[in-house]
């Protein structure tokens, strides 16, 4: 009756040998997963009876907590980031101040000991002086390099009212620097970097300016009386009530849109391109403007007597109130309603060769 029995209760199949063989479960775990799976979603997680409010706040305690612990590493490593700028900056600011002593006593060491001040052209402390001024101003500030180039025309090296200057600054790189009231009479400049530069009240009378950048240099009252400039770009530059009196500004780009009663008296201006220029009021008595480019120019109330316009392109240009007289306008570009606007044309010798009454 046993082995009957037996039969009976292991009856069904065996699973087959290449399956997993699970055994039956007992009533009582049958009953609790069929009251687990009645239940829904928010009873089985343990948000039943919650209110919404209460819910939310449940969910958003761990959002909070890693959104904390992400901005906290975060603001760590930014810190840690401007940390190390500053320290880079400290560090870069520490040498800039090294290579400023660095240059003065080797200048000065030159004076004292080498007679810079008494040699002459071509001798071998020039040259090396020229070109320890040249490395120290490429690797300065804007404010150290105020201070060596104060130093080096307080010291009359840099400036001259002879043509022979000490130290040579063409190439120089002078950009962003604080030159305002600054001695550079006779100083030469040419293919010179002084683009963004204050260069205001700053005296740059005969000093040689060729090919130089001076494109938004502010040039407000400075002395470029008999400077050559020709070739430079002057383009965006400040030139209100600058002094230019015989200044050769021959094929400049000058393109003036900040400037206004510039003093030009006799200026080289032949083919220089001062296209859309804001020359108001300025002084050009005598310029010399032949081939220039003045398209578009505004020259209201300017003073044009004398000067020399020969094929001069004056399309667009507002000539009100200037004063034209015995000005040389053969070939020159421009409309009678231009020249009805003019202050005076007085003996100027007309576009197609005649003169004026």
């Amino acid at each position: 009756m046993n082995e009957e029995h037996q039969d009976k209760t292991y009856s069904k199949p065996m699973a087959a040998d290449d399956e997993l063989w699970v055994p039956p479960r007992l009533a009582k775990d049958r009953s609790k997963l069929k009251r687990l799976q009645k239940r829904t979603l928010i009873q089985r997680i343990g948000l039943a009876g919650k209110t919404p409010l209460e819910i939310f706040q449940l969910l958003l305690l761990p959002v909070v907590l890693a959104a904390s612990g992400y901005w906290y590493s975060f603001t760590q490593v930014q810190s840690s980031q401007r940390g190390h700028l500053v320290d880079l900056q400290i560090a870069a600011d520490q040498q800039r101040e090294t290579r400023l002593k660095d240059s003065l006593d080797e200048i000065r060491d030159l004076l004292l000991n080498k007679n810079l001040s008494g040699s002459q052209a071509g001798d071998e402390v020039r040259v090396v002086a020229r070109l320890e001024v040249l490395t120290a101003l490429r690797h300065l500030d804007g404010e150290r390099k105020r201070l060596l180039m104060l130093f080096l025309s307080d010291a009359k090296l840099i400036s001259t009212d002879r043509n022979d200057v000490i130290i040579d600054l063409s190439h120089a790189d002078l950009s962003n620097t604080d030159l305002s009231n600054i001695d550079l009479s006779g100083a030469h400049l040419s293919h010179a970097s002084l683009n963004n530069a204050n260069l205001s009240n700053a005296n740059l009378s005969n000093a040689n300016l060729s090919n130089a950048n001076l494109s938004n240099a502010n040039l407000s009252n400075a002395n470029l009386n008999q400077a050559n400039a020709s070739q430079a770009n002057v383009s965006q530059a400040r030139l209100l009530y600058t002094k230019m009196r015989g200044a050769h500004l021959d094929r400049a780009d000058l393109n003036l849109t900040r400037s206004g009663h510039v003093d030009m008296d006799s200026a080289d201006l032949r083919q220089a391109n001062l296209t859309r220029s804001d020359m108001i009021g300025a002084n050009l008595r005598g310029a010399n403007l032949a081939d220039a480019v003045l398209h578009g120019s505004i020259l209201i109330y300017a003073n044009l007597n004398h000067a020399k316009l020969m094929n001069a392109n004056l399309n667009h240009a507002r000539l009100m109130h200037v004063d034209l007289s015995n000005a040389d306008l053969r070939n020159a570009r421009i409309t009678r309603d231009q020249l009805a606007e003019v202050a005076s044309l007085k003996k100027a010798i007309m576009p197609d060769g005649s003169i004026h009454p």
